[in-house]
């Protein structure tokens, strides 16, 4: 895995990993791996959710998005063909968009927008290391490195108008 993680890095992706859903300090594979963009989750508050997984390796947990299980917060999905949010258990799985799995997502694709305005305006894309900063300064922490949330919720509104570290 870390030989293909290493190949994607070197022809210019970034990959991107959940932390993991086990609320201790440690992050689960594949996001353990270096070079890898870790997600964890966070309430609306910026607060790590209960289950997240974080890291006091500030090299380890990067980045924190919605995946809270708080009804009040959850990103409900309009599953089943419905028109509106709707909740029903399947076994033991439901259509609630919580988790790391589902924080994860948001990084790629704040990094997917970064990189097509990254290329428009520069004819050329972002390499990895610039992908990474540009969302980690840009996060709520405002650069400033927690344990708990890495660098904190994705801004997407910062990342995408910033001129500093993503389009100076």
């Amino acid at each position: 895995m870390q030989q293909a993680l290493d190949y994607a890095l070197f022809k210019g992706t970034l990959p991107v990993a959940a932390s993991g859903n086990d609320g201790r300090d440690g992050l689960r594979y594949p996001a353990a791996y270096p070079g890898v963009l870790a997600v964890g989750s966070a309430k609306l508050d910026g607060t790590r959710s209960d289950f997240s997984n974080y890291s006091t390796q500030p090299t380890d947990l990067v980045l924190a998005a919605a995946g809270n299980r708080n009804p009040l917060e959850i990103l409900w999905s309009l599953a089943l063909g419905r028109n509106y949010p709707y909740y029903q258990t399947l076994g033991e799985y439901d259509y609630r968009w919580v988790g790391t799995s589902f924080a994860a997502p948001q990084a790629s694709a704040l990094a997917a927008l970064y990189v097509a305005k990254h290329y428009a305006r520069y004819g050329r894309g972002p390499s990895p290391d610039q992908i990474r900063l540009c969302l980690t300064q840009t996060a709520a922490n405002g650069g400033n490195y927690d344990p708990q949330t890495g660098y904190g919720l994705l801004r997407a509104d910062r990342a995408m108008t910033d001129t500093t570290y993503c389009f100076p």
